[in-house]
């Protein structure tokens, strides 16, 4: 059981984080947010647990996080994919933009954040 992989981006003050869990039974801990969002399951099946119910989902799902509420995802089979997708409160972070989502011949702004997260 490991943490799935992990990649983000956020343009135009919309965060994306996609959580690649490889194996089944791989866990997302416990964690929580001052906001609602979205997780949109594309790939495999999850458990979402929060205040100790469970919740199955079969891609393609969306998924609503209720803010304030510890919550935790588990894939129920390999190569499950979710996408975590919210609105950036404070907008003076910018674009935050990993490298390798950039098709050729696009040039980023000057003051967008590149990142390689592989």
């Amino acid at each position: 059981m490991s943490n799935p992989i992990e990649q983000f981006n956020m343009v135009d003050g919309v965060w994306c984080k996609q959580m690649h869990f490889v194996n089944a039974n791989d866990i997302m801990p416990g964690h929580l947010h001052t906001h609602n969002h979205l997780t949109l399951l594309a790939a495999g099946r999850l458990k979402v647990t929060v205040a100790g119910v469970s919740s199955e989902y079969t891609a393609p799902h969306m998924i609503f996080i209720h803010k304030d509420h510890i919550h935790e995802l588990e894939a129920l089979e390999a190569n499950t994919v979710a996408y975590c997708v919210h609105a950036v409160r404070d907008d003076s972070t910018g674009d935050i933009i990993d490298e390798i989502i950039v098709p050729d011949g696009i040039t980023l702004e000057p003051m967008t954040k590149v990142v390689n997260t592989l």
